[in-house]
């Protein structure tokens, strides 16, 4: 059986939303983002739904690429591959 690939993208801005979330955790990762193709093209992650306004918050897509972008230069960021042999089950919860 194939290997299968798991990404987990963990961030932190220097916006107010992470500033605040920080503040409270000490964290040193403020955001996450999660990606289950062997290619990752779109990270799926709960986060604000308007870049300018905190509110309302939801299930969103993120690009990787965006993730390092000149406009997000203030971001500190890792990135962890998990390999599992079985197939992510879709659809259930």
């Amino acid at each position: 059986m194939p290997m299968k690939h798991i990404y987990i993208l963990l961030t932190k801005t220097k916006s107010v939303p992470s500033r605040i979330i920080g503040l409270f955790t000490r964290a040193t990762y403020t955001h996450v983002a999660i990606a289950f193709d062997d290619e990752p093209e779109i990270f799926y992650s709960f986060s604000r739904l308007r870049e300018r306004f905190p509110l309302p918050g939801g299930l969103t897509t993120e690009s990787p690429t965006a993730a390092f972008s000149v406009r997000m230069v203030n971001r500190f960021a890792g990135l962890f591959v998990l390999r599992s042999r079985r197939e992510p089950q879709r659809g259930r919860v």
